[in-house]
């Protein structure tokens, strides 16, 4: 349950969140437990998890435009991801991205993808579909929406 989601019901996330504890406390699991979220940060847990066994080694949080330009092509040159922009916390701005050729490198780092490489984009907020060359989505998750980012239907 995204803290986004609570709010937006009507909810409040101290309470919500209490809750939780308690029923850890009572020996019931759950993950990941508000005291991590907290510790982890939920824009970047997976990054600082990268080099542990759960983890892929080429997952990263990108606070720079220039690092996430170049780290974005050299990823999604290799497989599919999924992009978080550092913004909400209900689903949206998370997209999933491939290559519409589906042309991928077979190591990590082997190459970078072109401004003019074709993406199928799916967002995990409403599950719809856009397709944007690399320097459209690079663009619009930096700026937004603008004349260098394509037509959204976002």
């Amino acid at each position: 349950c995204n803290p986004g989601q609570i709010k937006a019901d009507g909810g409040d996330q101290r309470r919500f969140d209490d809750g939780m504890r308690q029923l850890r406390r009572s020996g019931i699991q759950i993950w990941p437990s508000p005291d991590v979220m907290e510790l982890m940060g939920a824009k970047d847990a997976l990054t600082k998890v990268a080099h542990m066994s759960i983890g892929l080694p080429d997952t990263f949080s990108h606070y720079l435009e220039q690092d996430f330009a170049a780290g974005f092509k050299k990823t999604v040159a290799f497989q599919p991801r999924v992009i978080k922009q550092n913004r909400g916390s209900s689903g949206e701005g998370i997209w999933i991205v491939k290559l519409k050729s589906g042309k991928y490198c077979n190591t990590f780092g082997e190459r970078s993808c072109a401004d003019d490489e074709v993406l199928e984009l799916m967002e995990a907020n409403d599950n719809h579909s856009e397709e944007h060359t690399v320097a459209e989505f690079i663009e619009f998750c930096v700026n937004g929406r603008t004349s260098k980012s394509g037509v959204w239907t976002s």
